[in-house]
């Protein structure tokens, strides 16, 4: 039968291997933070502003993806880029 010592034992340990844990896999999840998600959070805000890095960026919402989606030079440039990326991959076989 565990004594009430032992018990506390138990679970001290199992404590201090968790704050161990958290320790060591602490920094890679900084980094991961530091380093992808807040750019890639940060670049989707972007998208929706219309900035010039002279002045402040200004909330313009979704008329960048408008102007994406309308414009015909930008439908060319996926369909160039598409042919190029199949082509090219079937040149590499």
């Amino acid at each position: 039968m565990a004594t009430p010592h032992t018990t506390r034992w138990k679970l001290a340990y199992h404590s201090q291997q968790k704050i161990w844990g958290v320790a060591f896999v602490l920094p890679v999840i900084l980094l991961f933070v530091v380093f992808r998600l807040y750019p890639m959070l940060d670049a989707i805000v972007l998208s929706f502003e219309r900035y010039d890095l002279m002045t402040p960026p200004r909330w313009i919402g979704l008329s960048n993806y408008d102007f994406l989606l309308s414009n015909d030079q930008v439908g060319t440039a996926f369909r160039v880029t598409g042919e190029f990326v199949v082509l090219e991959d079937r040149k590499s076989t």
